[in-house]
């Protein structure tokens, strides 16, 4: 399991990735919640599970239980990509949370199960600029608030 607490963690992990889409993802996520004001170390922890790595190896890295004991999900959403899932989970009031990484060809079964079962498919990626490139607000699935704008005939 990789723990990445800081930017130059991210960058040391990204010049040595082994999955092409998760590199790409942890440096884009790290880019999308950082800024002048708030360094990585004061939002988030990545992490990418290796083979091997379950549930309850991840239960105690997060320090707290991944499903409670009637079922119900302690994560904010599982994003399927092509290669990996995401799952995040929000870790405070503040808003501090945890990104996992699991690579489809490596997870663990149980963490493989979870994810099938859960996981949200994005969209495919649209190259910035197309002609006929759909303007999708709907961010809901990666815990954001804006709704998708209605389209057609209500």
């Amino acid at each position: 399991m990789q723990i990445l607490r800081t930017a130059e963690a991210v960058q040391h992990y990204f010049e040595n990735k082994i999955d092409a889409e998760v590199g790409r993802l942890v440096v884009e996520r790290m880019e999308e919640l950082t800024d002048e004001d708030f360094s990585m170390e004061d939002l988030v922890v990545l992490v990418i599970l290796e083979s091997g790595d379950g549930i309850e190896q991840l239960q105690d890295q997060l320090n707290m239980r991944v499903i409670t004991d009637l079922g119900s999900p302690l994560w904010e959403v599982i994003e399927e990509h092509s290669t990996c899932y995401e799952l995040v989970f929000v870790l405070s009031s503040s808003g501090y949370g945890t990104l996992v990484f699991a690579s489809k060809a490596e997870a663990a079964p149980d963490i493989l199960a979870l994810c099938q079962e859960h996981a949200y498919r994005s969209p495919p990626d649209v190259p910035p600029g197309a002609i006929d490139a759909s303007v999708d607000n709907d961010t809901a699935h990666r815990g954001g608030f804006l709704l998708p704008v209605q389209k057609g005939n209500q």
